[in-house]
């Protein structure tokens, strides 16, 4: 990453993880999971379309999201340029 590292305050969560579930409402993907911690995010979402193009998608509109309340001016860098991306192509079913 470069530059001086990012941290979501609690505010800045709450905007990312609403950001998640617009995003995931625009495209009619089907989020499983998504968790927001103060230096990384974590989703699981059942959508079309390659793992790359999914997260850069939330990462956009999660970036526009930040861009439009942040305080103290846009921030060049909310995330890092790559991420880890993983795709299952498996469907389970757990009971509980």
């Amino acid at each position: 990453m470069l530059g001086i590292a990012y941290s979501l305050d609690d505010r800045a969560r709450d905007i990312v993880l609403q950001s998640i579930f617009e995003r995931n409402q625009t495209r009619g993907w089907q989020l499983q999971a998504a968790h927001v911690r103060t230096n990384h995010v974590q989703i699981v979402v059942d959508a079309d379309g390659s793992g790359e193009s999914t997260m850069t998608a939330f990462k956009a509109h999660a970036s526009r999201a930040l861009n439009s309340v942040e305080t103290r001016g846009q921030h060049p860098h909310h995330w890092t340029r790559t991420a880890s991306c993983e795709s299952c192509r498996a469907s389970i079913s757990l009971q509980l």
